[in-house]
């Protein structure tokens, strides 16, 4: 009798912990920072994920060089608009935004493998929790942008090839006078020659002479290019280098712009207020991340508009709070919300666009009694339950 009513209690506790599916004292997902639990026993960490805006901002540079002889321009040409100063200006031409997901540290997960027999997790590179008990793939992609430098100067050794060397000959008309015996005055006359720098102004005044020589040249040979003895392409050769020395000159005179472009690239997190400062921009020096202590009318502005839908007014299960049984699984799913985002610097607008914002939603949780029995599958973008299968 006694050794029956042994057999009927050990039946019975293997036929129960079968139904159960696994006999631990508690949940195999747990949210950090559980301490003692983390230490005691084996498992992976895995998280939902939030979204980064990823902001590329194009910027256009501006830079201008006066010419080494811009002080005798308006002397030559008898102009006033040409460039007196060096300047860089900077200008925004485009402004992209890409989200980006990535592990949110508010909701990080401890899963304990303890007793996890006949379970499968699968999480992303970045730790996102992809799915439980399924199989799903992923792709990523990146790229890098370099930006261009200009560099010049106008100091006397950048002066163009035709107006070297940088030493002339200056002469001076000596007059000797001698008296002679008989009380004559005689004159004896002799030049002397000595090695001068050349003045700023003569290399100019030489600039001009060959900029003249060079027009004259180019019309001789258009008016009458018989006297070349050049075929088509020969004469289209010489009349292009011509142009270059020409527009050489020019530039000696009346300075250079160029303009590049620049793309700055950097992360920022959006929060739930209405207006976020991103960063400050100036014409004269470009962006600035110092948006903490100033904020005026440079600053670009982040908008954040939401309206909670029938979703998000539902409120989440409070994770702390014991299920039943107290050993049932609690499985973690965001609710994403869909934000309209506008980027604004001086009342001009830069960016406007729909992005999904899962950080701004609540966060649900998914009770099952046997996690063997279960198939999950998880957007790792937003972290939104896709799929959830119950096997019979």
């Amino acid at each position: 009798m006694t050794r029956n009513l042994y057999f009927v209690i050990i039946l019975f506790s293997l036929t129960t912990l079968n139904r159960v599916g696994y006999p631990q004292k508690k949940s195999p997902i747990l949210k950090p920072p559980l301490a003692q639990e983390i230490l005691t026993e084996g498992g992976i960490f895995f998280a939902l994920p939030k979204t980064l805006l990823r902001l590329e901002v194009l910027i256009r540079v501006v830079e201008k060089k006066r010419g080494v002889f811009s002080p005798f321009t308006s002397k030559y040409f008898n102009v006033s608009d040409y460039i007196k100063a060096d300047s860089r200006e900077y200008f925004i031409k485009d402004v992209r935004i890409t989200p980006v997901s990535v592990p949110d540290e508010n909701q990080i997960f401890f899963f304990s493998t303890r007793h996890a027999r006949g379970i499968s997790l699968q999480v992303d590179e970045k730790g996102i929790l992809r799915s439980i008990n399924a199989n799903t793939s992923y792709d990523s992609k990146s790229k890098t942008f370099l930006p261009s430098e200009n560099k010049g100067g106008s100091d006397p050794s950048t002066l163009p090839a035709f107006i070297q060397p940088r030493f002339s000959y200056k002469s001076d008309t000596v007059i000797n006078r001698e008296l002679s015996k008989d009380s004559t005055i005689i004159e004896r006359r002799f030049i002397t020659k000595k090695l001068v720098e050349k003045s700023l102004e003569e290399y100019a005044r030489e600039a001009y002479d060959k900029l003249q020589d060079i027009r004259k040249r180019k019309y001789d040979f258009l008016s009458d290019p018989s006297e070349l003895n050049l075929d088509g392409a020969g004469l289209s050769l010489l009349l292009s280098e011509l142009d270059k020395m020409e527009k050489n000159i020019l530039e000696s005179f009346f300075g250079t712009t160029q303009t590049t472009e620049k793309l700055v690239g950097f992360y920022f997190e959006p929060g739930k207020e209405r207006e976020q400062p991103v960063f400050n921009f100036t014409r004269d020096k470009g962006i600035q991340f110092n948006t903490k202590d100033i904020r005026g009318i440079e600053t670009a502005v982040l908008e954040v508009k939401f309206q909670p839908g029938f979703w998000q007014s539902v409120p989440p299960p409070d994770p702390k709070k014991k299920t039943k049984n107290g050993k049932a699984p609690r499985l973690p799913f965001r609710i994403p919300v869909q934000a309209r985002v506008r980027l604004v610097q001086d009342e001009s607008l830069l960016y406007e666009g729909d992005i999904v914002l899962p950080q701004l939603g609540p966060v649900g949780f998914v009770t099952v009694e046997d996690l063997r029995k279960v198939r999950m599958t998880y957007d790792t973008a937003t972290g939104a339950l896709l799929s959830l299968d119950f096997a019979r």
